[in-house]
This record gives C-alpha cells, structure tokens and sequence, in this order.
C-alpha cells in the first residue's frame, strides 16, 4: 500500500469534517453517528500526523503539530512525541506549534475529565430514569476517550 504524502489525506480529512459537522445540526440521532464518524475518522489521522512531525522540512511538522491541535483530545497519543517536538525541534516555529498542541489536547482531556466528573452524580440516581440513563451514556462515551 502506497504511503499517502499528507495534501490529499490532509484535504479528505478536512473536507469530511466539514461536511458531517454541516450535516450533524439536523437531529440528535444524526449529530451523535456524525460525531462518532469524526471521532473514528480523527483517531485514524492520528498516526499520519505524527509522521509529520519526523519530517525533514520544517513546515510539514509545523503542519503536523497543527493538525493534531485540531484533533484536540483524539490525538491523545501524540502527546509523548508532540512534547518530544516542543522541547528538542531546531525550528522556533514548530517548537511553539508543538507547545500549542499540547496545551489544546491536555486541556481537552482535562475538560472530558471535569465533565464526567460532573455527569456522574446523575447517572447514579439523583434524577429521572430518562436523565440518568443520558448522563450514563454520556458518561460511557467519555471513558471510550479517555482510554
């Protein structure tokens, strides 16, 4: 299998995303199936990603270190190789992407943590069958990404 070179993976990948983030405003049952397409099709970029960032040339781990940033909490296991960037790059630029990136997925996660945390007193009882049993899947669905 030819090893795509990132523009045409890069461009799919953004086009997807607009196209499901567009169509995932109709309805609950629409927004949740494309927010998991985007979850999977987000966590699958991942790894093209960080190739990225063992590039030569400068400006395509600048590029990788962004697009991971995007990702957000999805890229979580880029993190050991995006602080490995932050802190030994020769380039100025992609050291301050690198950082950038970082930062956006560890306050991503941090944010999933505090939101399971505050979903979880619901889910255990202290409201309707109906509420519950949302907050428990919404529970269930954060653990799915924190793994």
């Amino acid at each position: 299998m030819a090893r795509n070179t990132g523009g045409d993976f890069e461009a799919a990948f953004l086009n997807n995303l607009q196209v499901v983030k567009e169509l995932g405003d109709f309805s609950g049952i629409m927004n949740e199936e494309a927010q998991r397409f985007v979850y999977d099709f987000s966590s699958k970029a991942v790894p093209e990603y960080v190739e990225y960032l063992k590039s030569a040339i400068p400006a395509r781990r600048s590029n990788g270190a962004k697009l991971l940033r995007r990702l957000g909490s999805v890229a979580r296991d880029a993190l050991d190789p995006l602080k490995e960037v932050a802190k030994r790059d020769d380039d100025n630029q992609v050291r301050a992407e690198a950082q950038a990136a970082v930062a956006e997925i560890e306050r991503q996660l941090s944010s999933e943590k505090e939101t399971t945390a505050v979903l979880r007193p619901l889910a255990k009882g202290a409201c309707k069958k109906e509420g519950r049993s949302t907050a428990q899947i919404a529970i269930n669905k954060m653990k799915e990404k924190v793994k």
